[in-house]
């Protein structure tokens, strides 16, 4: 398997029907590994690939042959200064923050913290133990859409009114929209709620919490792993990855399709994305 250099952007993996282009973003790293696994069982990466490239800060590179469903990770090199506020350890397996879909979640265990848990030195210390038997890994898709006739509304911003909404919070007390629907994709772009918004004037919806790890119970929870990814379902299979069901791509598509109503009747939607916040490890909470 040759490797190629790749390109910079788009940040995350790409799929173009021949192989995977993978980029991700670390101003201050010395060296960036990709991890390839076979399935979230493994307990160690099947092969290490150097990413060759970095073009104005983004590590990349392109690797012939991958597919849909291919799981990786990557292990990032650089200086380990707590006190500087570098805390790279290539001990540790990382998901990439604009991974698309999640294979594996966390198995908690004390070696995915990059520091030594009961150490004297706290979170100065350094855990050189190997975190890949329970990192969270991420998953290549297939990103391609097709969006027919769909067009953005592009109203213009002096003209927009925009609705801030909760996608469970919203629809889940709507007594217009049928019980099953309720909290769901589907329920937004409902006949009920497109009435309702039509009736006020709105020509934008801005989505809050549907990141995948936010939590839809707790609509001031912000704090979430991967940048684009929906809130998940507990009990999801990596298996289903691929589908348009329950799985973190089929929850895009979701969203995509139950978009289209909305917009068809000039309401555009927006995504709420508050990356000040990220995963944080307890010395910093």
């Amino acid at each position: 398997m040759k490797i190629k250099p790749g390109q910079p952007y788009p940040l995350g993996a790409k799929w173009d029907g021949s192989g995977v282009n993978f980029a991700i973003f670390s101003e201050h790293a010395s060296k960036v590994e990709l991890c390839l696994f076979h399935s979230p069982a493994d307990s160690h990466e099947f092969r290490r690939i150097i990413l060759p490239e970095q073009t104005d800060q983004i590590w990349h590179c392109y690797v012939p042959g991958l597919l849909p469903g291919q799981l990786y990770g990557y292990r990032v090199y650089g200086p380990y200064q707590p006190d500087q506020g570098h805390r790279f350890n290539p001990n540790k397996v990382v998901l990439g923050p604009y991974t698309k879909a999640i294979a594996r979640t966390i198995r908690w265990s004390d070696t995915m913290y990059g520091y030594r848990i009961g150490d004297p030195a706290e979170d100065l210390s350094c855990d050189e133990r190997d975190n890949a038997d329970c990192c969270p890994l991420g998953a290549v898709v297939d990103s391609a859409f097709t969006w027919g006739n769909d067009r953005h509304p592009r109203t213009p911003w002096h003209k927009t009114i925009i609705y801030e909404a909760h996608v469970k919070g919203f629809t889940k007390l709507f007594s217009a929209i049928p019980e099953k629907m309720r909290g769901t994709y589907a329920a937004l772009g409902s006949d009920p709620v497109l009435n309702y918004l039509t009736r006020l004037g709105i020509t934008a919806v801005e989505l809050h919490a549907v990141d995948r790890l936010s939590a839809f119970l707790d609509i001031a929870h912000h704090e979430a792993l991967p940048f684009k990814l929906p809130k998940h379902a507990e009990g999801e299979r990596w298996e289903r990855i691929l589908d348009t069901g329950k799985s973190d791509w089929g929850r895009i598509v979701r969203l995509r399709n139950h978009s289209y109503p909305l917009e068809a009747r000039a309401v555009a939607v927006l995504r709420a994305v508050l990356k000040k916040r990220k995963d944080r490890a307890d010395e910093q909470r």
